[in-house]
């Protein structure tokens, strides 16, 4: 997209788009028959920029986006579905998803999330990049 420089404007251009897009998630969200649906856009970042970067730019460079911050498995038990389905943008610490931060229960967010969706396994995830 824009390279990895500092201060390019990558997240600024991914929230532009975010938010050009907005609208029209919502509608589909709200047409949706699946209860699940939701129209928000995931953001997996490293923890140290959920907050004071996509919280911060979102509020500065939007207005009446609705932001969820999943830094930990505590933030996301905490979430209800109908959260979920009105947020605009779910931001997820990746390092959530490969459980660094849940070290008593390594696979902590994977349980979760299968009893979440009421399956009986994850299908598989390459893992080993991070």
């Amino acid at each position: 997209m824009l390279a990895d420089a500092v201060g390019a404007g990558k997240t600024v251009a991914a929230i532009a788009l975010i938010a050009s897009n907005a609208k029209a998630a919502r509608a589909a969200a709200r047409a949706a028959t699946d209860p699940r649906h939701s129209g928000a856009t995931l953001v997996v970042a490293p923890c140290f920029c959920l907050k004071p970067v996509w919280k911060q730019l979102l509020e500065e460079f939007t207005s009446g986006l609705v932001l969820l911050v999943v830094e930990q498995l505590g933030d996301l038990k905490k979430l209800t579905v109908d959260q979920i389905r009105v947020a605009d943008v779910v931001v997820v610490a990746s390092e959530l998803l490969y459980n660094v931060k849940e070290e008593r229960d390594p696979e902590a967010y994977q349980t979760h999330l299968t009893e979440l969706l009421g399956l009986a396994a994850l299908p598989f995830i390459a893992r080993g990049f991070m």
